[in-house]
């Protein structure tokens, strides 16, 4: 309600924009023993922009996100190290990035122009809403070393910090195309070292592709 309410006070004022977003993110897990970006999901919401000055921008947004982890093609063969189980696994996240913008390649005439290019940075503060995991159930006849994500989900994090950097390319003033890698600086789980095993961590990071619309 609060972030809706300054979403249409800064619309009305002429230092700053609003805009609406929607797209997807293409995520992974490291230390899960899955590669590629293979979970999908929704990254929708509202941004609020700070006109700085003809080239600087700081927007602030609100979005619904979704991450995780999905195996691909499972080998059923075992490798010396360990044994691969499969996986799907889904985050979703309320997330507040901050980020500013820098505005390249003018478009347009002096009474109305535009900015073809934005390169974003700046980091972003997550909070996990639910988690879901499918896997299967740990069998006596798995060999050792075999990893199983379930038990560690009583023990997610729920606040997550990222960094965040990205590029915009507007396809006219008031529409945008956007892709943005996001990298977690804390991992969503990390447990403590034993002698007998080394301790195991879960940092997630993704690619976001959007849609953006700017008023």
């Amino acid at each position: 309600m609060c972030f809706c309410a300054l979403f249409f006070t800064l619309h009305s004022q002429k230092t700053f924009k609003t805009g609406v977003i929607f797209g997807f993110n293409a995520a992974q897990i490291d230390g899960d023993r899955h590669m590629g970006y293979r979970k999908f999901g929704f990254s929708a919401g509202l941004q609020g922009v700070t006109v700085l000055s003809d080239h600087w921008r700081f927007n602030i947004e609100l979005l619904f996100s979704q991450r995780g982890s999905k195996s691909g093609q499972i080998d059923k063969a075992s490798n010396q190290r360990y044994t691969v189980k499969a996986l799907d696994l889904r985050l979703n996240y309320i997330e507040v990035p901050l980020l500013f913008q820098y505005l390249h390649y003018y478009r347009g005439n002096r009474k109305d122009y535009f900015y073809r290019y934005r390169f974003t940075g700046g980091v972003s503060f997550g909070r996990l809403l639910d988690s879901s995991i499918r896997e299967p159930a740990p069998f006596t006849s798995d060999p050792p070393g075999t990893l199983f994500i379930r038990p560690f989900q009583p023990s997610f994090k729920k606040n997550d910090l990222s960094l965040v950097l990205g590029l915009t390319l507007m396809v006219n003033k008031h529409i945008g195309l956007t892709l943005r890698h996001t990298v977690s600086m804390n991992p969503l789980y990390i447990s403590e070292a034993t002698e007998e095993e080394a301790a195991q961590s879960l940092t997630g990071y993704f690619l976001t592709g959007q849609l953006l619309y700017e008023f």
